[in-house]
């Protein structure tokens, strides 16, 4: 392998690597699922590296990656038509095109919303990982943490309540919200 061979293929890595959230949260804004948007994630990315020689440097990668993205969405779709779930192909096209656009907006915000989950208590961010980052049931929670599901609703309530508020109150502070809270 050449040199320039190489930096082409660990240049298109570390584009893969940075697409990879807003990819997940596009291919989970579709399916709501999220095992089986790692699976749709991780056959784009099988995909982009097949077709990496086609990719044009002059073009959007996030863009180039929405649109097999786009067409995997679909596939899974007609392969789980019968789910109640399930959008029909223009459907998913118009959420492709407003998820694409307002993907900048959303970034900021997750950075925002990064920062304000790091400024709460340790037990908060653990409840929180549980149920969203490992996609645990509220009941399995609730076994986990040996508390009623009851309080486990109610944490999770506050919890989201002053996530919002916190990244709310950054975004009237901070228009671009670039940076984070401070």
């Amino acid at each position: 392998m050449t040199t320039t061979e190489k930096d082409r293929h660990e240049n298109f890595v570390r584009l893969l690597m940075t697409v990879q959230k807003p990819l997940w949260g596009f291919v989970n804004a579709h399916v709501h699922d999220a095992n089986l948007t790692d699976d749709i994630v991780q056959e784009v990315s099988v995909i982009l590296w097949r077709k990496h020689d086609q990719y044009d440097p002059n073009c959007s990668f996030l863009g180039w990656a929405f649109g097999i993205a786009r067409f995997q969405v679909l596939s899974a779709n007609r392969q789980s038509a019968r789910s109640r779930l399930v959008f029909d192909d223009d459907m998913v096209e118009k959420l492709a095109d407003c998820y694409e656009e307002s993907e900048p907006d959303l970034e900021k915000r997750r950075t925002v919303l990064d920062a304000c989950m790091k400024g709460l208590p340790a037990k908060a961010r653990a409840l929180v990982d549980m149920r969203y980052g490992q996609a645990m049931c509220l009941e399995t929670v609730a076994k986990n943490i040996g508390k009623s599901l009851t309080a486990v609703t109610a944490a999770l309530s506050r919890i989201r309540t002053a996530l919002r508020e916190c990244v709310d109150r950054y975004s009237e502070a901070e228009p671009d919200m670039a940076g984070g809270p401070s």
